[in-house]
């Protein structure tokens, strides 16, 4: 293919000098012998190209094909033979359309998708009959702004208790918890008509709030008291609690089966392993340098994301070995997306809800009096809040 480009070039370069030379028609016989003309050794041959379009049979001279150009036209034809050949027979040259039905490609055996219940128009039981609001706690100013996101306005405020820090949905959805750690409760909230559901409930420190997979348990991360308590998912009851020994715990993921989870400690720049059957602490996975906050598994179910506002970064986290494989740099983050927990068909808590931690959000406009408790307009800025709940 090289050779027979570069002889084309060297034809196209002598058609152009003896265009150049030559006059515009062909001189006569005299004028060849005493200038020295000569006809190019190239001309287009019509038995392999065809005649010029609209120009007759008279246009390009009548060449008889050489034994080379005979030659090198049967090895195209028999190249062109063999690659069709070839395509045929591995199925990918694509035939006419017929009229037998080609079954759809099914899903290779052992692939796991931990998020796989959490597309569009998933949503089932107490989800479905959610009113579609934003609630952003203003850690702050101990309230709770409850937003619309078709119109842009805060519609609601109100009090929930000492620096609330998360909005979590319940295991089965049908409850929305203000995380107060500062004063010490979480307040219940209606996701179906946006407002308080009972008085505060009882419990130390719940900077966040957690589900098991199976919805058995609640975790609450105490964060202040460098501790992680179960209880029971209703009454909040203690069960046990699992102290740590790093500072700043505040964000973790569960396994793909469930079987034990991995936290970040923020201030320690580590994370923490705790087997969730024994509800014993595994080990501990130190990170130099690092300010690590949200944890996310990958959909594939192996591999734990560990978002790091210090190094600008995400860790990789082999799960079950509890080594970092990787690291991904990226522009200064405060964290990764953070989700609500619920059922999935696959056991794995799915994701229906969404928290954003230290994103801008939308927050109350200088018209509106942030102690007045009053909705008002809403404009794009950053609030004293860390963390949103999207319902």
């Amino acid at each position: 293919m090289c050779a027979s480009s570069e002889k084309h070039q060297e034809v196209g370069k002598e058609l152009q000098e003896s265009s150049k030379s030559a006059p515009s028609s062909p001189p006569t016989s005299t004028a060849r012998r005493n200038r020295g003309w000569r006809r190019p050794r190239f001309l287009p041959n019509p038995y392999l190209f065809g005649r010029r379009a609209g120009t007759g049979s008279t246009t390009l001279p009548r060449i008889r094909p050489t034994k080379r150009d005979v030659h090198v036209l049967g090895v195209l034809v028999l190249g062109a033979a063999l690659v069709l050949s070839s395509c045929t027979s591995s199925g990918s040259l694509h035939s006419l359309p017929t009229t037998s039905t080609v079954p759809a490609k099914k899903a290779p055996a052992g692939v796991v998708n931990v998020y796989a219940a959490t597309g569009a128009n998933r949503l089932t039981g107490a989800a479905r009959q959610a009113r579609p609001l934003i609630y952003v706690p203003e850690s702050l100013s101990d309230y709770v702004d409850v937003i619309d996101p078709s119109t842009y306005r805060v519609i609601d405020r109100y009090r929930t208790g000492g620096r609330p820090q998360h909005v979590v949905p319940s295991w089965d959805l049908r409850t929305l918890y203000a995380a107060n750690n500062l004063g010490n409760s979480l307040t219940p909230i209606d996701p179906t008509t946006g407002k308080i559901a009972g008085p505060n409930i009882p419990v130390a420190d719940p900077y966040n709030l957690y589900f098991t997979p199976d919805g058995t348990t609640a975790i609450v991360v105490a964060e202040h008291l460098s501790r992680l308590d179960f209880r029971d998912p209703h009454t909040f009851a203690l069960r046990k609690s699992v102290s740590v020994n790093c500072a700043g715990i505040d964000h973790l993921d569960f396994a793909a089966d469930g079987s034990y989870l991995i936290a970040s400690c923020e201030y320690a720049g580590r994370l923490v392993k705790i087997d969730l059957p024994s509800r014993r602490i595994a080990g501990y996975l130190d990170l130099p340098g690092s300010s690590p906050q949200d944890v996310k598994l990958e959909p594939a179910g192996k591999v734990f994301y560990v978002a790091d506002m210090k190094l600008g970064g995400v860790h990789l986290i082999d799960g079950a070995t509890f080594r970092a494989v990787g690291f991904i740099c990226m522009s200064r983050i405060g964290a990764v997306l953070q989700s609500a927990s619920s059922t999935s068909p696959r056991g794995r808590s799915s994701r229906r809800g969404i928290t954003r931690e230290r994103a801008p959000t939308w927050a109350a406009s200088p018209r509106t009096a942030a102690s007045s408790g009053s909705p008002g307009a809403i404009t794009r800025r950053s609030m004293p809040s860390r963390r949103s709940t999207v319902i």
